[in-house]
């Protein structure tokens, strides 16, 4: 039977980013500048929202913001679920951005991610910033508290923790958290929105997300060079993983992206991600794509995702 594709939407606009509170409103609109996916924010606060592109952008209350009262917040957000629902409908993938520590994304993100399970959105990322100790313990712990409370609603977390970020000021600190998000937001979105020359599918990540579901959190690492370094960095990748990787027996399910320019040579290719792959024990749940970079010259890029049992 021949297959009509023209009467058939692109994958990429069955995923949804969204931006919730102001901090993560500023994320998704730097994020849809790579023009991936549909891409949306949330906020309290008007002067805030009006000066995003994002060409869909919803104020929730009166527009003076949340004071930091994560109650207000809630309450007001049952106001603007019918937008949400608009932005999720037919969504196979949301991907939902937060920073953690301010009124407006603490307060509306549980109910923004019940009604994404109400809507039997397939799949529910959480991107997720932690507020650095600075900021104050009590607004540190509140943030990590509600963290593990919303486990429950997501397939899986994603964190970039401030407290992790070595910068000598604010304005660096938040500069480099927010470039961390974005990287890490795109090459995950990326993965399950642009074809490759091999991929895996929607089914596949699900498989990902859902193996192991005593964890939710999910690792980003990565790494790039030429294939003299890469050979011999791969032949001890772990050195690379987070902290918590004391080995690769800790990891319980990976996905690697392979990416190499046009003009590295098959081989070298081939023999870096064999060597690579011979590091994961044959237990592990491994899934690979791999890409082609345009934009580097002789490089071979791993944008890594794991899971810690």
């Amino acid at each position: 039977m021949e297959f009509n594709f023209s009467k058939h939407r692109p994958f990429s606009s069955y995923v949804t980013v969204i931006g919730v509170g102001g901090g993560a409103s500023r994320i998704a609109n730097q994020f849809q500048a790579f023009n991936l996916v549909n891409t949306c924010a949330f906020g309290m606060n008007r002067k805030e929202m009006e000066e995003l592109s994002l060409p869909h952008k919803y104020i929730i209350g009166d527009g003076l913001g949340s004071g930091k009262d994560r109650c207000l917040a809630e309450s007001e957000c049952q106001k603007v679920l019918p937008c949400l629902e608009d932005e999720l409908r037919d969504k196979r993938f949301a991907g939902f951005v937060v920073c953690l520590g301010g009124g407006t994304g603490e307060g509306c993100i549980k109910t923004f991610l019940q009604k994404a399970e109400e809507m039997a959105t397939g799949m529910k990322l959480l991107f997720v910033t932690l507020p650095h100790s600075s900021e104050g313990t009590e607004k540190r712990k509140n943030a990590i508290s509600l963290l593990h409370e919303l486990e429950q609603y997501t397939e899986g977390i994603i964190v970039v923790d401030y407290d992790t970020i070595p910068c000598s000021t604010f304005f660096e600190l938040y500069k480099e958290g927010d470039r961390r998000m974005i990287k890490i937001m795109y090459e995950f979105v990326r993965s399950i929105s642009v074809v490759g020359v091999n991929n895996f599918d929607h089914r596949e990540m699900f498989s990902f997300l859902k193996e192991y579901p005593q964890t939710k959190y999910i690792e980003y690492t990565s790494l790039s060079g030429d294939p003299d370094y890469m050979e011999k960095a791969v032949n001890d990748f772990c050195q690379f993983l987070p902290p918590k990787y004391s080995s690769v027996y800790d990891i319980s399910s990976i996905i690697v992206i392979a990416e190499f320019c046009e003009d590295t040579s098959e081989e070298d290719i081939r023999n870096t991600l064999v060597r690579l792959m011979k590091q994961i024990p044959p237990e592990v749940e491994s899934k690979v794509k791999i890409d082609v970079d345009t934009q580097s010259r002789n490089l071979i890029k791993f944008n890594i995702f794991t899971k810690h049992f």
